[in-house]
């Protein structure tokens, strides 16, 4: 219980469609989070909360630009389900609710998302007697556009974000984790890329790049297990092609968003609860256009 607690598994993955998930759309990496007991199997629900503004530069230069707020609300279902002692698969259902306010619309959309797929593999593991412990982890998966999709809308040619909730394109996502542990002190580095495909419109959304660094920490009373976390996220993105076989680069696209992020997860018996809350330190996305303000997730959890 002790070590499986401490173990952090950051592997970030394109699990959601294709996008972005710093600015909430309905693609991106999102991450599985600091999770217990490595060779358990697990179901849990999980909700996700962007809030954005977005200054929206007209197509037409005669026009005056628009002031908006968006918010990306996510709750998805998951699951892993473990095949031996190295090799375990991760599941993803998310439904998406996302809300577009300015002063001239207020467009509001819903529907299932983008389901996904994780195999990750237990590359090295070791411990010794001095309670050292460090863990090399690898993964791919794949993302298939099975959410609700209409079609590139004027928005995301503007450079907003997806605003739909499927991408309408197959994604695949890398990644590689390594975590090192000290008795009850440990970090975690894990990096993802993120590689989209075209849709059936040929708009084709960046490749994306995350990495993240987490400090972690175990405290253990009784049958409760506690792991406060702050981690440093930077999320970068490469311009959309609005037409991907003739290489046109919407330049409203792209950027990198360097967050802050503080946690907690709490675990007693086959339950457990986490939260987290992420506020942006530097951030240029979207020509500049766009504006992460915050982004907090809850999840519940039951292992078996």
């Amino acid at each position: 219980m002790k070590f499986a607690l401490s173990c952090m598994l950051l592997l970030s993955s394109v699990l959601s469609a294709n996008a972005c998930d710093v600015c909430g759309g309905s693609s991106g990496n999102q991450s599985l989070g600091l999770l217990p007991q490595m060779y358990r199997h697990f179901a849990g629900i999980q909700y996700q909360y962007n809030g954005f503004s977005s200054m929206q530069q007209p197509l037409n230069e005669a026009k005056p630009k628009v002031h908006a707020n968006q918010q990306y609300q996510t709750v998805r279902l998951w699951g892993r389900y473990c095949i031996g002692s190295k090799w375990q698969l991760f599941a993803f259902l998310p439904y998406r609710s996302t809300t577009y306010t300015s002063a001239t619309q207020n467009i509001t959309t819903n529907g299932v998302g983008d389901v996904s797929a994780l195999v990750n593999y237990t590359i090295l593991q070791s411990f010794d007697t001095v309670a050292v412990m460090h863990r090399l982890q690898a993964g791919a998966g794949v993302k298939a556009p099975t959410g609700k999709y209409t079609g590139i809308s004027e928005l995301e040619r503007m450079g907003l974000p997806n605003t739909q909730a499927g991408s309408g394109a197959w994604d695949i996502p890398v990644n590689i984790n390594y975590t090192v542990r000290i008795g009850k002190t440990g970090v975690n580095a894990d990096v993802m890329y993120n590689i989209t495909t075209p849709n059936r419109d040929n708009y084709k959304y960046g490749n994306k790049l995350t990495t993240q660094l987490t400090a972690f920490y175990w405290i253990q009373k009784q049958e409760v297990s506690v792991l406060p976390q702050l981690s440093l996220n930077n999320e970068y993105s490469l311009h959309d092609y609005d037409n991907y076989n003739k290489k046109w680069l919407n330049t409203q696209t792209g950027g990198y968003i360097l967050s802050a992020k503080a946690g907690v997860q709490l675990y007693y018996k086959k339950l457990g609860l986490q939260l987290t809350y992420s506020i942006p330190v530097s951030q240029h996305y979207g020509a500049g256009n766009i504006t992460l303000k915050q982004k907090a997730d809850a999840g519940l959890m039951f292992l078996f």
